[in-house]
């Protein structure tokens, strides 16, 4: 490899998109981020909410869910159509199916029949939380705990409410008071330290996620998140084994094949990466991050044509990412199309006119162009001369 390619390599390498922390139950995640989402693995960034709550928030609040869940209680509610609770349940069945606007009102039916159903008031909250109505969430919260003050779910969610505002250091003392109240809460220590993640503060997070997979060591979700916490803490053999038990245990996640493929490819192994970033692909092709990583992984690869393709197709899925353009530009760059890189480095400014090298790559590039124009007027004067001497 000459030093033009490594010199390359280098600038992919600062863009790939990895991982981010995975939230639980009103679920929260990682991230980092080249177009890439930390050293040792790029950039593992912060917290993205995977709002499932009610997942976590209904096997709480619901003695049982049979298989047809939604019709069952639709019938009940038929039947019963005065009472709280079907209703109640009804909405948990709902906004478990993806129904949310349908649940919301069945929720405030329950508390229109009974004003003081805690179970009701947090999940209508649970519907506001979604719907990033934060204040209204924590309203209806807030009141719940008026009926039930040591209810270790009301906390949850507000630890939840706080941690989607990024107010950390408050989403932390609202999910440690949950855990003080229902110590195996399993969602609410790996939420915990997504949190102490989140806060720049990874050695904080170990112990909670720890104790999520005592609690539960089958947990997909807190094997992810132990897997960022150790690539943020430059562990990488142990966040290794994490991510690949997160999808042993769950072969459909898009976060922990993705993040594995960016973990494969700062550790230099290239050739075991594109397995993973391409059934990430597979998984979900509407989101871009895969195709950046893959695309870094060909430019490592020396396969720049198949780097500018992925490079390609994530910018048909985000075309106002500079990191794409910066990427793209610099697979151009050491193919030696310096005119199609001077494009792309020109759009990733135009973009964002701070991005970090991108100005500097775009000078090094229009350098290499003029050079090489310069080159070429040389090479043709000569080639007309020596087709004259032969005359």
């Amino acid at each position: 490899m000459n030093a033009e390619q490594e010199t390359g390599n280098e600038w992919c390498k600062a863009a790939r998109h990895g991982a981010r922390a995975l939230l639980a139950g009103a679920a929260l995640r990682y991230r980092r981020a080249m177009v890439l989402t930390t050293p040792p693995i790029v950039a593992i960034g912060i917290v993205y909410v995977c709002l499932v709550v009610l997942s976590a928030v209904a096997t709480v609040r619901r003695n049982g869910i049979w298989e047809d869940d939604v019709r069952l209680w639709e019938d009940t509610v038929k039947k019963s159509p005065g009472k709280a609770r079907p209703h109640n349940n009804l909405g948990n069945a709902l906004f478990s199916r993806g129904s949310f606007t349908r649940a919301a009102l069945e929720f405030e039916e329950a508390l229109r029949i009974n004003p003081d159903y805690s179970d009701a008031l947090l999940n209508r909250a649970t519907c506001h939380i979604y719907a990033k109505q934060y204040d209204k969430a924590t309203a209806l919260i807030e009141r719940s705990l008026t009926l039930r003050p040591d209810d270790s779910m009301a906390y949850y969610d507000l630890g939840l409410v706080s941690q989607k505002q990024e107010a950390y250091d408050l989403a932390i003392r609202r999910y440690q008071r949950a855990i003080a109240l229902y110590p195996n809460f399993k969602q609410a220590h790996i939420n915990l330290g997504v949190c102490y993640l989140a806060s720049g503060l990874p050695d904080g997070a170990v112990n909670p996620i720890q104790r999520a997979l005592v609690i539960d060591s089958n947990d997909p979700l807190a094997h992810y998140n132990m897997a960022v916490i150790r690539a943020r803490k430059g562990e990488a053999e142990k966040a290794l084994v994490h991510f690949q038990r997160a999808i042993e245990l769950k072969p459909d996640s898009y976060e922990a094949r993705n993040d594995l493929g960016v973990l494969l490819l700062n550790r230099g192994l290239a050739r075991e990466a594109p397995a993973h970033l391409a059934r990430a692909i597979q998984i979900d092709p509407s989101r871009s991050q895969a195709y950046v990583n893959l695309g870094s992984c060909f430019a490592d690869l020396g396969s720049y044509d198949e780097a500018i393709h992925s490079y390609q197709k994530g910018l048909s899925l985000d075309p106002s990412s500079a990191a794409l353009y910066f990427n793209l530009g610099n697979a151009y760059s050491l193919k030696r199309d310096f005119q199609k890189a001077v494009d792309a480095f020109t759009q990733a400014l135009k973009i964002n006119p701070e991005h970090p090298g991108a100005l500097a790559k775009l000078q090094e590039v229009e350098e290499k162009l003029s050079r090489f124009a310069v080159e070429k007027h040389h090479t043709v004067k000569r080639h007309a001369l020596d087709e004259r001497r032969r005359k």
